[in-house]
C-alpha cells in the first residue's frame, strides 16, 4: 500500500496441448470427385505461458497499469509481450486513458500443417479483365513466421452532464507477418509469387488464361492501420411518457496500409475492397412500467471495389432499421415477451461486382436475409 492507495496485482499461468489432424478418404485424396480433393495433414504443439498485471496509484487520481505475458511455443520458441497504461481521473466526470503494448500470434495449426486442398474460387484476372473461376490448391506452410504487433490507444470518457455521456478513443495498430492465403492476393501480386500462379503461357500455350492458383498460407510483410471509435448516449425522463435513451456508436477507419512483401511499398486500402471507412449504429430506447421498445439504425459505409486494369466500381452504403417491443408483466415473475423486426423496410444490401455467385454481396459486411420478424419469450429465474 502507498500513500495514494493500494497496489493491486494479479498473476496467472497456463499450459495446453494442441493437435491437428485432417484425414481425407481415399476417393477424395485420389481426386476422382469433381471440384474437391485434398491430401491429409496433421501436426501438434504444446504451449505454456505466465502473466502478471499491476495497478499502481501514482497520485490520488492517476493510476499506472503494467502487464506482461510470456508464451513459450514448442514450435516457435518464447516471446514476451508487455503493456503499459495510464488512467487519469482529471475531474469527477472526466477520465483520460492511454495504453501501449505489443502482441504475438502464432500461426494456427491448419495454417502450418494442412495438406493440399483442392477447390474452385472466383478471382479477378487483370490480364484478361474479367472474373474467372479457377482451381485452387491451398496448403499449409510450416515455414510461416509468427505475427507480431504494436498497438496504441488513447481516449476519454466524459460525463458531459448527468444525462449525457461521451467516449472517444483513437487507436493505431502496426503488425508484421500477418497470414493470408487469399487466392486474389496471389493473383494481384503474381510478380512477387510467380510459383503460386500458373497460366497457359507458362506451359508454352498461346494465352495468359489462368490454369491454377496455389495459395499456400503466406506471411504478408506489414500492415498499418488507425481509426477512431465514438460512443455516446443521452438520457431523458418524462412525467408520464416514460424514460428515453438515445445512443450512437461508430468507428472511422482512417487508414489501412498493407505491404505484400518487405520492400514492395505500402498500399492504402481504407475505403476499398470490403474495408468501409465508416460503420455506425444508433438507437432510440424507451421504457415505462412493464413495457420497453427500441428502434435501431445500422449503417455500413460504402467502398470502392478495385478491379485491376479497369475503373473502380463503387459498392454503396447500406442502412437498415430494426425494431423491438418487450412486455414484462409482473405476473410472469421474471418473464419477458419480445416481438421484433429486423430490417423493417426490407432494404436490400448493395451488390459487389467481385461476387458473381448468389447472393452477390460481401457477406463479411452484409446480410441477404431481408426483413425478419420474430417472437420470443425469455424467463429469468
Amino acid at each position: 500500500e502507498t500513500r495514494h492507495g493500494v497496489v493491486q496485482a494479479a498473476f496467472g499461468a497456463e499450459y495446453r496441448d494442441e493437435s491437428y489432424s485432417e484425414q481425407f478418404d481415399p476417393v477424395t485424396e485420389s481426386g476422382d470427385i469433381l471440384g474437391i480433393g485434398g491430401v491429409s495433414g496433421k501436426g501438434g504443439r504444446h504451449v505454456s505461458a505466465a502473466y502478471a498485471e499491476f495497478s499502481i496509484p501514482l497520485l490520488s487520481n492517476l493510476e499506472l497499469q503494467l502487464a506482461g505475458r510470456y508464451d513459450d511455443y514448442s514450435d516457435f520458441g518464447g516471446t514476451f509481450n508487455p503493456k503499459i497504461g495510464l488512467r487519469w481521473q482529471a475531474r469527477d466526470n472526466l477520465l483520460l486513458r492511454a495504453n501501449a503494448g505489443t502482441g504475438f500470434k502464432a500461426p494456427a495449426l491448419h495454417e502450418l500443417y494442412s495438406g493440399e486442398i483442392v477447390s474452385f474460387e472466383k478471382v479477378f484476372d487483370p490480364l484478361v479483365g474479367e472474373l474467372v473461376e479457377v482451381p485452387t490448391l491451398a496448403s499449409g506452410n510450416p515455414e510461416l513466421q509468427a505475427e507480431e504487433s504494436e498497438n496504441y490507444t488513447m481516449g476519454l470518457v466524459w460525463d458531459v452532464t448527468r444525462d449525457w455521456d461521451l467516449g472517444i478513443d483513437y487507436w493505431r495498430i502496426e503488425n508484421k507477418n500477418a497470414v493470408t492465403n487469399a487466392a486474389q492476393f496471389y493473383v494481384n501480386n503474381s510478380n512477387l509469387f510467380p510459383d503460386s500462379v500458373l497460366r497457359v503461357s507458362d506451359l508454352g500455350g498461346p494465352t495468359d488464361d489462368l490454369v491454377a492458383i496455389f495459395p499456400q498460407f503466406q506471411n504478408v510483410a506489414a500492415q498499418k492501420l488507425w481509426g477512431i471509435d465514438l460512443d455516446t448516449g443521452v438520457d431523458w425522463r418524462t412525467d408520464h411518457a416514460g424514460q428515453f435513451r438515445f445512443t450512437l456508436a461508430g468507428t472511422y477507419l482512417g487508414s489501412f496500409e498493407q505491404e505484400p512483401v518487405e520492400g514492395a511499398g505500402f498500399e492504402e486500402l481504407a475505403g476499398k475492397d470490403g474495408r468501409p471507412e465508416w460503420r455506425a449504429q444508433s438507437a432510440l430506447l424507451w421504457n415505462k412500467s412493464d413495457y420497453a421498445a427500441s428502434l435501431t439504425l445500422n449503417y455500413v459505409g460504402g467502398y470502392d471495389r478495385r478491379i485491376i486494369g479497369l475503373e473502380d466500381d463503387e459498392v454503396g452504403a447500406w442502412t437498415t432499421i430494426d425494431g423491438q417491443f418487450n412486455w414484462m408483466p409482473g405476473g410472469l415473475g421474471g418473464g419477458k415477451v419480445t416481438l421484433g423486426v429486423q430490417n423493417i423496410f426490407d432494404e436490400p444490401p448493395p451488390e459487389d461486382p467481385f461476387f458473381e455467385g448468389w447472393p452477390f454481396i460481401n457477406r463479411a459486411l452484409h446480410n441477404p436475409l431481408g426483413r425478419f420478424v420474430y417472437l420470443g419469450y425469455k424467463h429469468t429465474f
